[in-house]
């Protein structure tokens, strides 16, 4: 169970699903509902998408060290199978193609409908990191233009 921010325990189901045939994101989805002590009983049987973009996907899960009643950590897959065997732009010049996303919180909190919803973010360890800024002298390019840092 994840607890939210109102303080109540409720059971989450999570999987990776792909919407594409219905206009959605392959992504990850979720149902928030009851466990019956034999089967899971979602609130609503519509998922629900952590993200709305399309390389989040295969996702895995555990609890937080610090606080496993109210937050997971989470880390997923960023790629999609339309074009994973394809050869992408990272597969040329770095030599990979897909990699993992960043450890993310995930929390389940309660919107201004009154709807749960499960929400993330980089864990906090990160936040040097992401908010990082570099700018650059404005160039032309003709599609190509090395900026001088990795990634």
């Amino acid at each position: 169970t994840l607890t939210a921010d109102d303080g109540t325990a409720h059971w989450v189901l999570g999987a990776s699903l792909d919407g594409s045939g219905a206009g959605e994101p392959t992504n990850y989805a979720y149902w928030v509902g009851t466990w019956d002590g034999e089967r899971f009983v979602p609130e609503d049987p519509t998922p629900r998408w952590l993200d709305h973009g399309w390389d989040w996907y295969a996702a895995v899960t555990w609890p937080s060290a610090d606080d496993p009643e109210h937050v997971r950590h989470a880390v997923g897959w960023m790629n999609n199978w339309a074009y994973a065997r394809q050869s992408v732009p990272t597969a040329d010049s770095d030599g990979y193609d897909g990699q993992y996303s960043v450890v993310r919180e995930v929390r389940l909190l309660r919107d201004e409908d009154g709807a749960l919803s499960l929400v993330s973010a980089p864990v906090p360890a990160l936040a040097a990191a992401a908010s990082a800024e570099r700018t650059l002298e404005d160039q032309e390019t003709d599609g190509e233009a090395d900026l001088g840092a990795p990634g």
